[in-house]
């Protein structure tokens, strides 16, 4: 409730439609911030949610942009010294930075995987059979690694690598298309609200 009342005094409340409730997270990769998000869909609707990140000084709305994110480095905030906060800060990253598709969302176990489309059928064993948890390949003296993994992205499965700096920055050095046609809902941060979506309606 506290969190969420920062959110409402800053002014944010015009993001919230409703508030059917809410979670906060402390993330291993930025000291002192916390990650609160609202459930604002209707309870028949697919899960819409709304998400903040709060400091001391900032809130920022993760609206699907950079921008909240190079805030947070600008700041000073993020802490991506060792393997485990960068690999979170990647990870994370991937969920909140979206494109036209949706989310590149680092897929490591089912788990990770988002709702499937209703009336699938498919062969979900040999999936999960591939996923694999990242992997650092190299640690650079500037603090920069080079991390490979899988990516989804809309339908599409990718073998991904990426070079992540202790700054934030994230390039993707690589992409190979493992399979494509996965009926998975799209999942991804549209007008500001993260949203499952089916794969067959229009953006």
């Amino acid at each position: 409730e506290a969190a969420l009342a920062l959110v409402l005094a800053a002014g944010l409340g015009h993001l919230l439609p409703r508030c059917r409730a809410a979670r906060e997270a402390r993330p291993g990769f930025a000291a002192g911030l916390r990650l609160l998000e609202v459930l604002t869909s209707p309870r028949e609707a697919l899960p819409e949610s709304v998400l903040f990140g709060i400091t001391a000084q900032h809130i920022v709305h993760f609206d699907g942009t950079a921008l909240p994110l190079i805030g947070l480095a600008e700041a000073g905030h993020l802490g991506l010294g060792s393997d485990e906060a960068l690999l979170d800060y990647l990870r994370f990253h991937g969920r909140v930075l979206c494109g036209e598709a949706g989310a590149f969302r680092i897929v490591e176990q089912p788990e990770d995987l988002p709702p499937e489309q209703a009336g699938a059928a498919w062969s979900r064993q040999a999936l999960y059979d591939s996923l694999r948890p990242l992997v650092v390949e190299e640690r650079r003296p500037d603090g920069r690694r080079r991390i490979s993994g899988l990516l989804l992205y809309g339908d599409t499965l990718f073998e991904a690598v990426y070079r992540v700096s202790p700054d934030g920055r994230v390039e993707m050095l690589d992409d190979d298309p493992v399979v494509d046609g996965l009926p998975f809902l799209r999942d991804g941060i549209w007008a500001g609200r993260r949203q499952h979506r089916s794969s067959d309606r229009p953006f």
